[in-house]
């Protein structure tokens, strides 16, 4: 899956409140590969299900066109 934010993960991370954010003068991409799931059958703690962890041992292989509109 991918993601198009006009902010780095950094720069969400370290604002406490969206005006602490910089002004928008790019977009950031972010491919990957798999992501694993929030959680376990609960919201307090419990980890997720072993067949939703995505195998970190194996490589991950994808490819995108980037295409204006």
């Amino acid at each position: 899956f991918f993601s198009a934010l006009p902010y780095t993960p950094h720069e969400m991370e370290s604002a406490k409140h969206p005006y602490e954010l910089p002004p928008v003068h790019y977009t950031v991409i972010r491919a990957m590969g798999e992501q694993m799931g929030v959680g376990g059958d609960d919201s307090w703690g419990a980890n997720v299900h072993p067949e939703y962890i995505p195998d970190v041992t194996k490589p991950v292989e994808f490819t995108f066109t980037f295409r204006g509109i």
